[in-house]
Protein backbone atom coordinates (compact mmCIF):
# COMPACT_ATOMS: atom_id res chain seq x y z
CA UNK A 1 0.00 0.00 0.00
CA UNK A 2 3.05 2.28 -0.14
CA UNK A 3 2.18 5.63 -1.70
CA UNK A 4 -1.55 4.90 -1.61
CA UNK A 5 -4.18 6.83 0.31
CA UNK A 6 -7.03 4.89 1.82
CA UNK A 7 -9.63 5.14 4.55
CA UNK A 8 -10.33 2.66 7.32
CA UNK A 9 -13.75 2.73 8.91
CA UNK A 10 -13.76 1.10 12.34
CA UNK A 11 -16.95 0.26 14.18
CA UNK A 12 -16.22 -0.08 17.86
CA UNK A 13 -18.89 -1.60 20.08
CA UNK A 14 -18.55 -0.11 23.57
CA UNK A 15 -22.04 -1.34 24.42
CA UNK A 16 -20.83 -4.36 26.37
CA UNK A 17 -21.61 -5.57 29.87
CA UNK A 18 -19.53 -2.79 31.42
CA UNK A 19 -20.20 -0.17 28.73
CA UNK A 20 -16.50 0.61 28.34
CA UNK A 21 -15.51 3.20 25.74
CA UNK A 22 -13.93 1.93 22.53
CA UNK A 23 -10.31 2.99 22.07
CA UNK A 24 -8.56 3.38 18.72
CA UNK A 25 -5.32 1.33 18.83
CA UNK A 26 -2.20 3.50 19.27
CA UNK A 27 -0.61 1.96 16.20
CA UNK A 28 -3.44 3.35 14.07
CA UNK A 29 -4.01 6.59 15.97
CA UNK A 30 -0.35 7.61 15.64
CA UNK A 31 -0.31 7.15 11.89
CA UNK A 32 -3.62 8.56 10.71
CA UNK A 33 -6.14 11.36 10.97
CA UNK A 34 -8.83 10.05 13.30
CA UNK A 35 -12.39 11.34 13.13
CA UNK A 36 -15.20 10.38 15.48
CA UNK A 37 -18.41 10.18 13.44
CA UNK A 38 -20.44 11.70 16.24
CA UNK A 39 -17.99 14.48 17.06
CA UNK A 40 -18.31 16.51 13.89
CA UNK A 41 -17.30 20.08 13.13
CA UNK A 42 -20.09 22.62 12.95
CA UNK A 43 -20.02 22.80 9.16
CA UNK A 44 -20.75 19.07 8.97
CA UNK A 45 -23.46 18.97 11.61
CA UNK A 46 -26.44 19.04 9.28
CA UNK A 47 -25.03 16.22 7.14
CA UNK A 48 -24.28 14.15 10.22
CA UNK A 49 -27.78 14.61 11.65
CA UNK A 50 -29.39 13.80 8.30
CA UNK A 51 -27.33 10.62 8.07
CA UNK A 52 -29.44 9.11 10.87
CA UNK A 53 -32.54 9.44 8.69
CA UNK A 54 -30.73 8.24 5.56
CA UNK A 55 -29.51 5.11 7.34
CA UNK A 56 -32.93 4.28 8.75
CA UNK A 57 -34.95 4.47 5.52
CA UNK A 58 -35.12 0.73 4.91
CA UNK A 59 -36.27 0.11 8.50
CA UNK A 60 -39.58 1.88 7.95
CA UNK A 61 -42.16 0.49 5.52
CA UNK A 62 -43.37 3.95 4.45
CA UNK A 63 -39.90 5.37 3.82
CA UNK A 64 -38.26 2.22 2.43
CA UNK A 65 -39.17 2.99 -1.24
CA UNK A 66 -37.16 6.23 -1.00
CA UNK A 67 -34.00 4.18 -0.52
CA UNK A 68 -34.27 2.83 -4.06
CA UNK A 69 -34.98 6.21 -5.64
CA UNK A 70 -32.97 9.38 -6.08
CA UNK A 71 -31.94 10.65 -2.64
CA UNK A 72 -32.88 14.18 -3.69
CA UNK A 73 -36.49 13.07 -3.16
CA UNK A 74 -35.69 12.35 0.48
CA UNK A 75 -34.01 15.71 0.93
CA UNK A 76 -37.01 17.47 -0.60
CA UNK A 77 -39.41 15.59 1.68
CA UNK A 78 -37.25 16.53 4.69
CA UNK A 79 -37.50 20.18 3.67
CA UNK A 80 -41.28 19.87 3.27
CA UNK A 81 -41.46 18.26 6.73
CA UNK A 82 -39.62 21.31 8.09
CA UNK A 83 -42.15 23.66 6.52
CA UNK A 84 -40.75 24.52 3.10
CA UNK A 85 -43.11 24.70 0.15
CA UNK A 86 -41.92 22.28 -2.55
CA UNK A 87 -44.16 21.02 -5.35
CA UNK A 88 -44.43 17.26 -5.92
CA UNK A 89 -43.66 17.92 -9.57
CA UNK A 90 -40.04 18.55 -8.52
CA UNK A 91 -39.66 14.96 -7.34
CA UNK A 92 -37.89 12.38 -9.48
CA UNK A 93 -40.76 9.94 -8.88
CA UNK A 94 -44.48 10.43 -9.29
CA UNK A 95 -45.93 10.47 -5.77
CA UNK A 96 -49.64 10.72 -5.08
CA UNK A 97 -50.78 13.39 -2.63
CA UNK A 98 -51.79 10.70 -0.13
CA UNK A 99 -48.42 8.93 -0.38
CA UNK A 100 -46.53 12.20 -0.05
CA UNK A 101 -48.53 13.27 3.00
CA UNK A 102 -47.84 9.96 4.71
CA UNK A 103 -44.11 10.26 3.99
CA UNK A 104 -43.97 13.82 5.30
CA UNK A 105 -45.93 12.95 8.44
CA UNK A 106 -43.67 9.94 9.10
CA UNK A 107 -40.53 12.08 8.72
CA UNK A 108 -41.95 14.65 11.14
CA UNK A 109 -42.46 11.90 13.69
CA UNK A 110 -38.92 10.67 13.08
CA UNK A 111 -37.59 14.16 13.82
CA UNK A 112 -38.85 13.72 17.39
CA UNK A 113 -37.03 10.39 17.72
CA UNK A 114 -33.92 11.85 16.09
CA UNK A 115 -33.78 14.66 18.65
CA UNK A 116 -33.39 12.18 21.50
CA UNK A 117 -30.94 10.01 19.57
CA UNK A 118 -28.68 12.99 18.85
CA UNK A 119 -28.84 14.20 22.47
CA UNK A 120 -27.92 10.73 23.73
CA UNK A 121 -25.14 10.47 21.14
CA UNK A 122 -23.58 13.77 22.21
CA UNK A 123 -23.87 13.00 25.90
CA UNK A 124 -22.25 9.59 25.38
CA UNK A 125 -19.33 11.22 23.53
CA UNK A 126 -18.90 13.88 26.22
CA UNK A 127 -18.99 11.28 28.98
CA UNK A 128 -16.55 8.93 27.24
CA UNK A 129 -14.13 11.85 26.75
CA UNK A 130 -14.13 12.74 30.48
CA UNK A 131 -11.48 11.15 32.69
CA UNK A 132 -12.94 9.35 35.72
CA UNK A 133 -11.15 11.60 38.21
CA UNK A 134 -12.88 14.68 36.79
CA UNK A 135 -16.42 13.34 36.73
CA UNK A 136 -19.13 15.01 38.80
CA UNK A 137 -21.76 12.42 37.92
CA UNK A 138 -21.75 8.73 36.90
CA UNK A 139 -20.58 7.85 33.39
CA UNK A 140 -23.31 7.86 30.75
CA UNK A 141 -23.31 4.60 28.76
CA UNK A 142 -26.51 4.68 26.71
CA UNK A 143 -25.92 5.25 23.01
CA UNK A 144 -27.49 7.25 20.24
CA UNK A 145 -26.26 5.08 17.38
CA UNK A 146 -27.56 4.20 13.92
CA UNK A 147 -28.62 0.88 15.41
CA UNK A 148 -30.76 2.61 18.01
CA UNK A 149 -32.23 4.91 15.38
CA UNK A 150 -33.11 2.02 13.08
CA UNK A 151 -34.82 0.05 15.86
CA UNK A 152 -36.97 3.04 16.75
CA UNK A 153 -37.76 4.17 13.20
CA UNK A 154 -38.97 0.68 12.38
CA UNK A 155 -41.89 1.22 14.80
CA UNK A 156 -42.75 4.81 13.84
CA UNK A 157 -45.97 5.41 11.92
CA UNK A 158 -47.48 8.59 10.51
CA UNK A 159 -50.50 8.43 12.84
CA UNK A 160 -48.62 8.16 16.15
CA UNK A 161 -49.23 10.83 18.78
CA UNK A 162 -46.43 12.59 20.66
CA UNK A 163 -47.29 10.59 23.77
CA UNK A 164 -46.98 7.35 21.81
CA UNK A 165 -43.61 8.47 20.44
CA UNK A 166 -42.46 9.37 23.93
CA UNK A 167 -43.46 5.93 25.20
CA UNK A 168 -41.72 4.27 22.25
CA UNK A 169 -38.42 6.03 22.98
CA UNK A 170 -38.67 5.45 26.73
CA UNK A 171 -39.42 1.73 26.33
CA UNK A 172 -36.53 1.35 23.89
CA UNK A 173 -33.97 2.84 26.24
CA UNK A 174 -35.47 1.03 29.20
CA UNK A 175 -34.57 -2.19 27.40
CA UNK A 176 -31.14 -0.88 26.38
CA UNK A 177 -30.32 0.12 29.95
CA UNK A 178 -31.15 -3.35 31.26
CA UNK A 179 -28.21 -4.80 29.32
CA UNK A 180 -25.71 -2.70 31.28
CA UNK A 181 -23.94 -4.59 34.06
CA UNK A 182 -24.47 -1.64 36.38
CA UNK A 183 -25.81 1.89 36.28
CA UNK A 184 -29.27 1.17 34.87
CA UNK A 185 -31.04 3.59 37.19
CA UNK A 186 -28.55 6.42 36.86
CA UNK A 187 -28.42 6.16 33.07
CA UNK A 188 -32.21 6.29 32.78
CA UNK A 189 -32.33 9.28 35.11
CA UNK A 190 -29.73 11.09 33.01
CA UNK A 191 -31.76 10.24 29.91
CA UNK A 192 -34.84 11.80 31.51
CA UNK A 193 -32.78 14.90 32.26
CA UNK A 194 -31.61 15.10 28.65
CA UNK A 195 -35.17 14.78 27.39
CA UNK A 196 -36.53 17.29 29.88
CA UNK A 197 -39.04 14.76 31.17
CA UNK A 198 -37.95 14.35 34.80
CA UNK A 199 -40.58 14.10 37.50
CA UNK A 200 -39.95 15.75 40.86
CA UNK A 201 -39.23 12.32 42.37
CA UNK A 202 -36.73 11.50 39.64
CA UNK A 203 -35.04 14.89 40.03
CA UNK A 204 -34.63 14.33 43.78
CA UNK A 205 -33.25 10.84 43.24
CA UNK A 206 -30.82 12.06 40.54
CA UNK A 207 -29.55 14.81 42.85
CA UNK A 208 -29.04 12.21 45.59
CA UNK A 209 -27.10 9.93 43.23
CA UNK A 210 -24.84 12.76 42.03
CA UNK A 211 -24.11 13.91 45.57
CA UNK A 212 -23.28 10.37 46.64
CA UNK A 213 -21.06 9.94 43.58
CA UNK A 214 -19.18 13.16 44.31
CA UNK A 215 -18.63 12.12 47.94
CA UNK A 216 -17.21 8.80 46.79
CA UNK A 217 -14.95 10.61 44.34
CA UNK A 218 -13.61 12.80 47.14
CA UNK A 219 -13.09 9.84 49.45
CA UNK A 220 -10.85 8.09 46.93
CA UNK A 221 -9.65 4.52 47.39
CA UNK A 222 -11.60 2.84 50.21
CA UNK A 223 -8.56 0.73 51.09
CA UNK A 224 -6.32 3.79 51.49
CA UNK A 225 -7.33 5.11 54.93
CA UNK A 226 -4.56 7.71 55.08
CA UNK A 227 -5.53 8.97 51.64
CA UNK A 228 -9.14 9.28 52.74
CA UNK A 229 -8.15 11.43 55.71
CA UNK A 230 -6.13 13.72 53.43
CA UNK A 231 -9.06 13.97 51.03
CA UNK A 232 -11.46 14.86 53.84
CA UNK A 233 -9.10 17.53 55.22
CA UNK A 234 -8.72 19.00 51.74
CA UNK A 235 -12.49 19.05 51.31
CA UNK A 236 -12.93 20.73 54.71
CA UNK A 237 -10.31 23.32 53.76
CA UNK A 238 -12.17 24.05 50.51
CA UNK A 239 -15.45 24.53 52.38
CA UNK A 240 -13.83 26.91 54.90
CA UNK A 241 -12.19 28.90 52.10
CA UNK A 242 -15.50 29.11 50.27
CA UNK A 243 -17.28 30.35 53.39
CA UNK A 244 -14.60 33.02 53.77
CA UNK A 245 -15.18 34.25 50.21
CA UNK A 246 -18.97 34.31 50.74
Amino acid sequence: MRGKKFAVVMAGNPYTETGEAFRVPDMLANRADIYNLGDMLSDQREAFELSFIENSLTSNSVLAPLATRHLDDLYRFVKIAKGENIALSEMSYSYSATEANEIVSTIQKIFIVQETILSVNQQYINSAATADEYRVEPAFKLQGSYRNMNKLVEKVSSVMTNNELDTLVQDHYQGEAQTLASGTEENLLKLAELRGSMTSEQEARWTEIKQSYQRNQLMGDKEDRAGQVVQQLAMLNQHVAQMGRD
